[in-house]
């Protein structure tokens, strides 16, 4: 019998139920190199490009470029059938970042949403979005925190996850709730280390290492800075995500109109409250003023 899913209320954990592993033991089987590259050869994706790895995703930092699926996997050097994946030398890393399966049908009947999901979901009346992930050689996100629960699956290579709660959010100094982006935290590197680490010593912070076949559950909420990394000889992490409306965060789409009035400031909370009717209920659950990025399921 599958794992209850858990409230959204509780830590970013570990998910260990049959339905979670049986789907990465699918897909780690099914999504040889080859296959993938036949599924889709010519659609377009949007791929995160940098030169040291370090994939920034603010709107003004966020560099991409569109290519086909093809030729992105074509970064990808592979020796024999079974042999680790590789990285073909570059001077770019490129990462395939939150691409939606649905612009993919063939890879999305290979991942339907594992029964642990489709619960969780279905207990905030929600349909699970699922989008793949292919980051070729090391990448690191920025620290940033989703409005939507999510279950991340990792079918090849390794992810460590930097994980610190809500309640961190003000030491984290996120950026304005009115501007870009507004789900990343404004410090820098060295400033977000020292910051986790005082976390760690608190009791309030840690770290989460997954590899092939391992998946987490992180909720709505939850800072969280990725590293993803191969595993051995291993050079590409290859991993799935399903996000779903949460049920102690059900965030609506604010009238952003109102709130490019006020491009300078940062909103009061009367006019955070116009925007959302549900701020005070974020506001007490994360401490800051709330935050709508990206295109989560409703």
């Amino acid at each position: 019998r599958a794992q209850a899913a858990p409230l959204c209320m509780c830590a970013a954990s570990v998910v260990d139920d049959p339905s979670v592993r049986g789907l990465a033991a699918s897909l780690r089987e099914r999504w040889d190199l080859d296959y993938l590259r036949s599924a889709h050869p010519r659609t377009a994706v949007e791929v995160s490009a940098s030169e040291h790895g370090v994939l920034d995703g603010t709107l003004e930092a966020h560099e991409t470029l569109t290519m086909r699926l093809d030729s992105f996997l074509g970064q990808i050097l592979q020796a024999s059938p079974g042999a680790p994946w590789r990285r073909r030398p570059s001077a770019l890393r490129l990462h395939l970042a939150q691409c939606p399966l649905s612009l993919l049908p063939r890879l999305a009947a290979d991942a339907p949403p594992p029964r642990w999901v489709v619960d969780a979901a279905a207990a905030t009346g929600s349909r699970p979005a699922a989008h793949l992930w292919v980051c070729v050689g090391g990448g690191r996100s920025s620290m940033h925190y989703d409005c939507a629960d999510g279950l991340l699956v990792v079918v090849r290579g390794c992810k460590q996850l930097a994980l610190l709660p809500p309640h961190a959010t003000r030491q984290l100094r996120p950026r304005a709730a009115h501007g870009p982006s507004a789900n990343h935290a404004r410090l820098d590197a060295n400033a977000l280390d020292a910051t986790f680490e005082e976390a760690v010593r608190r009791g309030d912070a840690f770290h989460l290492r997954l590899r092939a076949g391992e998946a987490a559950h992180l909720p709505a909420g939850w800072w969280h800075r990725v590293d993803s990394g191969g595993e051995g000889e291993e050079e590409v992490t290859l991993a799935v995500n399903y996000w779903w409306r949460s049920s102690t965060q059900q965030l609506p789409r604010p009238r952003y109109a109102e709130m490019r009035k006020r491009p300078a400031r940062t909103l009061s909370p009367t006019s955070a409250r116009r925007a959302s009717p549900t701020f005070p209920v974020f506001q007490t659950l994360v401490g800051c003023t709330p935050a709508w990025p990206g295109d989560y399921p409703r």
